[in-house]
């Protein structure tokens, strides 16, 4: 959802989506930590969230997700 809410420029929207989906990404890392499709969902969130955050113009929080992705 948060990649669509970019798509159409709500980045604020969008923003607060990619940070539930990591969040929830992680629970799920957490009660399954074998699953490696959960490790490539996560990597993928924050490299959304990374761009999203770059286009909002938040480059030193874009910058700080990189090391995470």
């Amino acid at each position: 959802r948060g990649v669509h809410q970019r798509n159409y420029g709500r980045l604020d929207a969008a923003i607060r989506d990619l940070e539930e989906a990591i969040r929830l990404r992680e629970e799920l890392i957490r009660s399954s930590p074998s699953v490696a499709r959960y490790q490539s969902d996560l990597a993928t969130t924050r490299a959304e969230l990374g761009l999203t955050l770059k286009q909002a113009g938040q480059m030193p929080a874009a910058i700080s997700l990189r090391g995470e992705a």
